[in-house]
């Protein structure tokens, strides 16, 4: 592949924390928003946006190395 900008570990890192973090959000919302389901979304949302921090870090800090 041409261009590679993650390496495997902060793939596999963020893709885990993004889906762990959808994952998270559908039980909350399964749960039928009781005060369980409403930590869970929380939670999920909390998950999901580290995995997109991780994942957007990585990227700007090659694109600032160029």
């Amino acid at each position: 592949m041409g261009l590679k900008v993650f390496s495997i570990t902060e793939f596999l890192i963020s893709h885990i924390l993004l889906i762990g973090g959808l994952v998270l959000v559908t039980v909350g919302i399964i749960q039928h928003l009781t005060t369980v389901g409403l930590a869970l979304i929380i939670a999920g949302m909390w998950v999901g946006a580290l995995g997109l921090c991780i994942g957007f870090s990585a990227a700007f800090k090659k694109l600032l190395a160029k």
